[in-house]
C-alpha cells in the first residue's frame, strides 16, 4: 500500500521511499501529464525527506531554466537520479565519519556539522567567485547574524568558508562540474555553470545541517548554536577565539583546549598569533585530506559491488560488468606498481593503465582463458600476438577500440567519485 507523507512528492511502498513527482509543463518534450518515479533506495524517513525536499527544489530550478525546453524525460530521470546518488553518498560519508569517532552524544560534533553546513550557506547565496571576510559590514556576516549565529563560531565558519572555496575553485573541481554538466547536456555557461554550483552547495549544506539523525543524543542545550547557552567552561574566554575546526575534531579530546593548525597535522598547541593571520597560513586542502581513509586495493572489489548496487536502478547489467571489469584491470595495473592502498594513486597510474589499454588483445573480454591472465601476462600474449600477426602480414588484433577505452575511462571516474564520496583517500 502506498503510503503518503508530509513532504511533497515523496511516498513509500513497503519499506522504501519513492520520489513521485508530476513533470512540469515547461518540459515540452515530455508527455504531458507523465511522472517520475525514482527510488530513494532508504528506509529511512529523514533521510528520504532531506532527499525527497532537495529533488524537489532541483526541479523547480531546472523548471525555470534554460534547458528545460529542449529536456527529455530520460534526461531528467537520469539527472535526478544522479542528484540522488550523490545525496546518499554524502549523507553515508557523514554517517560513517559520525560512528568512526564513536561520539553520537557529543555535542561539539553537532556544532561541527553545523559550522560546515552554514560555510556551505553561504557559497550558496554568494556564490563562490565572491571572497566574504565575515567581517562587521560584510553581506555573508550579516546573513549569519540574522539567522542567530553566535560571535563565538564565526571564525570556524570563515575557515570552513575558506577550506571549501578553495577546493570548488581548484582547476580540477571545475573540469568535474563541466563533465557532469556535458554528461546531462546542460550548456556550458556561465549562468548554467553558478546555477550547478549553487545546487551542489544547497545539497551539501541540507545534508550537513539535518544533525538530528547522525546525532540523535546529543543534548542540544548544551550549545548556543544549537539554541541553547553557552559552556560553562568557555564563559570566561574571548568571544572571538574560534573553536576547533572539523578537519581537526577527529584527533582532538572533546574538552575545550587552544590549538593551532598546521600543514602536516592538527597538532594542539597554543595559539601564537591573531585567528585572521593564522588562518590565512593554514593548508586547509592538506589538512581535509589528513581526515580521509585509505581504502586497500584488496578491497576494491568489494566497494565496486557497492558502487553496482548504488547504481541497480540505473545501471543495465552489462554496464554493471564493464564496471567490474574495469575495477579488476585498474587493480592489477596497481598490483604491478606496488600501490598498496587508494591514497598512493597518482596520475601516472592512470597512464598506465590507459598505456595498458593499447597492449592487450582486443578480444580479451570474449575469452576465458585471457580473462584469467594477470594484467603483464596479458601484455605478454598482446604482444606475441602482434608480433604474429606482423609476421603474416594480417592486421593486428591487439589494443583496443577508442570508444571501449573512452568507456573504460568514464566507469573509472565514477568509481574514484564513489570512493572519495564515501570518505577514501583519492588523490586528484
Amino acid at each position: 500500500m502506498t503510503v503518503r507523507h508530509h513532504v511533497e512528492n515523496l511516498i513509500r511502498r513497503g519499506n522504501v521511499f519513492y520520489w513521485r513527482p508530476r513533470v512540469p509543463r515547461s518540459f515540452h518534450l515530455c508527455p504531458a501529464g507523465s511522472r517520475l518515479s525514482l527510488s530513494l533506495q532508504a528506509s529511512d524517513h529523514r533521510k528520504a525527506q532531506m532527499m525527497a525536499r532537495r529533488l524537489n527544489t532541483l526541479l523547480a530550478d531546472l523548471k525555470l531554466g534554460t534547458m528545460a525546453g529542449t529536456t527529455t524525460k530520460d534526461q531528467l530521470a537520469r539527472l535526478c537520479a544522479a542528484e540522488r546518488d550523490q545525496m546518499m553518498d554524502h549523507l553515508d560519508g557523514i554517517a560513517f565519519a559520525a560512528r568512526r569517532r564513536g561520539r553520537p552524544h557529543d555535542i561539539t560534533d553537532v556544532e561541527m556539522d553545523l559550522e560546515n553546513g552554514w560555510a556551505y550557506r553561504l557559497l550558496e547565496n554568494f556564490g563562490s567567485h565572491t571572497l566574504l571576510t565575515l567581517d562587521d559590514g560584510c553581506p555573508g556576516r550579516a546573513l549569519l547574524d540574522r539567522n542567530g549565529i553566535p560571535d563565538a563560531h564565526i571564525a570556524n565558519i570563515k575557515a570552513d568558508y575558506a577550506s571549501a572555496r578553495s577546493q570548488f575553485l581548484h582547476r580540477g573541481h571545475e573540469n568535474r562540474l563541466r563533465a557532469v554538466m556535458k554528461e546531462f547536456e546542460i550548456p556550458d555557461s556561465a549562468l548554467n555553470q553558478e546555477r550547478t554550483a549553487m545546487n551542489i552547495f544547497r545539497g551539501r549544506a541540507d545534508a550537513l545541517m539535518a544533525t538530528d539523525e547522525r546525532y540523535p543524543l546529543a543534548d542540544s542545550s548544551l550549545s548556543e548554536l544549537t539554541g541553547g547557552s553557552p559552556p560553562r567552561e568557555t564563559a570566561d574566554q574571548s568571544s572571538d577565539q574560534p573553536h576547533q575546526t572539523k578537519a581537526s575534531a577527529s584527533s582532538a579530546d572533546s574538552e575545550a583546549v587552544p590549538f593551532r593548525l598546521t600543514h602536516t597535522a592538527p597538532d594542539l598547541t597554543l595559539l601564537s598569533t591573531p585567528p585572521e593571520e593564522e588562518l590565512g597560513n593554514v593548508d586547509f586542502g592538506e589538512v581535509a585530506r589528513s581526515t580521509l581513509v585509505d581504502l586497500p586495493i584488496s578491497a576494491f572489489t568489494q566497494e565496486c559491488e557497492n558502487l553496482v548496487k548504488n547504481k541497480k536502478d540505473e545501471w543495465e547489467a552489462a554496464t554493471a560488468n564493464d564496471a567490474r571489469a574495469l575495477v579488476r584491470i585498474f587493480t592489477g595495473v596497481l598490483q604491478e606498481h606496488n600501490v598498496a592502498h587508494s591514497g598512493q594513486i597518482t596520475q601516472y597510474h592512470i597512464g598506465r593503465l590507459r598505456q595498458h589499454f593499447n597492449d592487450i588483445p582486443t578480444r580479451w573480454g570474449q575469452s576465458s582463458q585471457l580473462r584469467a591472465l594477470s594484467t603483464a601476462d596479458l601484455r605478454k600474449q598482446g604482444l606475441q600476438m602482434r608480433a604474429d600477426a606482423e609476421a603474416s602480414g594480417a592486421k593486428s588484433p591487439v589494443g583496443l577500440s577508442a570508444q571501449t577505452i573512452r568507456k573504460h575511462f568514464a566507469n573509472l571516474q565514477t568509481f574514484l567519485q564513489h570512493l572519495r564520496g564515501n570518505g577514501f583517500n583519492i588523490l586528484d
